[in-house]
């Protein structure tokens, strides 16, 4: 099994000529906090060693794993697709609307679990926003 880490991923989505969307961004982004996560528990160990942190750092490393084996997996989907989950996602939903005149209870599995992924996406994309738009807050209160 492949050790992810920046260099590996960023050589893998060359290689295989895959595009970082946003939904692809949206995983990197969430790799990125948990590696932070990893950091901090690593210093803590430095500190202190304990089994308990050691638990914390390897389900953060762990979940940094998911993320970006997830970042991939929805990279090589949507090039496989043609189109992009959070950048089309309107579109889709949209077109399934059209398909099933707005009963979106018709639709097939596949269709359905394509369309909450979109979803869910977005929802994690906004959640990261908003973390964002909280963390630059705070650094222009510091500075002023």
């Amino acid at each position: 099994m492949t050790e992810w880490n920046a260099a590996t991923y960023k050589e893998y989505m060359q290689k295989n000529h895959l595009v970082e969307s946003r939904a692809v961004k949206s995983f990197v982004l969430e790799a990125a906090k948990q590696m932070r996560w990893v950091k901090i528990y690593s210093d803590y160990m430095n500190d202190d060693p304990n089994p308990v942190t050691l638990n914390f750092m390897e389900k953060a490393d762990k979940d940094r794993q998911e993320a970006i084996k997830m970042a991939l997996w929805t990279a090589m989907e949507e090039k496989k697709q043609g189109w992009q989950f959070l950048e089309n996602g309107q579109e889709y939903v949209n077109t399934l609307m059209l398909k099933y005149q707005g009963d979106l209870t018709k639709c097939t599995d596949e269709e359905r679990l394509t369309e909450q992924f979109i979803d869910e996406l977005d929802q994690q994309s906004r959640r990261q926003s908003k973390q964002v738009s909280k963390q630059i807050s705070r650094k222009k209160e510091k500075i002023a």
